[in-house]
């Protein structure tokens, strides 16, 4: 099988590497696996702390840059975008992520969840409209 090794702090890397796995799948029906090597900036949960067990490590993870920044200097430095550009991107993003957490925290099940053969849009019903339909 298989395994293709790529850098989690290279978008471009990882969409060629999942690109290369789906194409090899196709023509060959073979499992393909993409070995995502990374790290949790946050832990494993909202609970772990992992700065306790491994303090080196996430010493090192903190003061590394995340992944955007990595993208945007790298974007900015081929002059693709301008870092303004980027952060308006990031607060549009940040809004519509936003807008519908809301939008489906005031959803409610109008028939109890879904069952198998049964649409989803149909049981979800906005208490703020009041509407039927598919959740945001």
């Amino acid at each position: 099988m298989p395994i293709v090794h790529v850098n989690a702090d290279d978008p471009e890397a990882c969409l060629s590497a999942v690109q290369l796995a789906i194409d090899f799948q196709q023509q060959f029906s073979e499992d393909v696996v993409v070995d995502l090597v990374g790290y949790r900036r946050y832990g494993h949960n909202e609970g772990d702390e992992p700065a306790y067990t491994q303090p080196v490590m996430y010493q090192k993870i903190r003061s590394h840059p995340t992944v955007r920044s990595l993208w945007v200097d790298r974007l900015v430095e081929e002059r693709v975008i301008e870092h303004s550009e980027a952060d308006e991107m990031a607060s549009r993003i940040t809004d519509r992520l936003t807008e519908a957490r809301h939008a489906v925290s005031t959803m409610r099940w109008t028939s109890g969840p879904p069952r198998p053969g049964r649409r989803w849009g149909s049981a979800w019903k906005s208490s703020a409209t009041g509407r039927a339909g598919t959740r945001p």
